[in-house]
């Protein structure tokens, strides 16, 4: 058998594939999970706060990040364009 992408390439490739997938899908079950638990009385409000916080502060970030980006490089050349990926930002949190 030959190894098209060499040794590391044979480990490294499945491994990102496998999380690149799933870690989404992970991450947006804990966020269901969290709030069941609080729902049902398993957890105190310090989880879900703690999640509530975690991801406005991821969402913060890439909105200053997107909007760095602008002002430095003027990537998006409309202002539809900007308020477009700026509207997706919230999603981001989950890839």
């Amino acid at each position: 058998m030959q190894l098209r992408f060499g040794l590391f390439g044979t480990f490294a490739l499945p491994y990102v594939v496998l999380f690149e997938i799933f870690g989404p899908l992970v991450e947006l079950s804990g966020y269901f999970i969290t709030i069941l638990a609080y729902h049902f009385g398993i957890v105190s409000v310090v989880p879900v706060l703690f999640m509530v916080v975690s991801i406005l502060y991821g969402t913060i970030l890439s909105i200053f990040a997107v909007l760095f980006e602008q002002i430095t490089v003027r990537r998006y050349p409309t202002a539809r364009n900007l308020l477009k990926l700026l509207f997706w930002v919230p999603g981001e949190i989950c890839g």
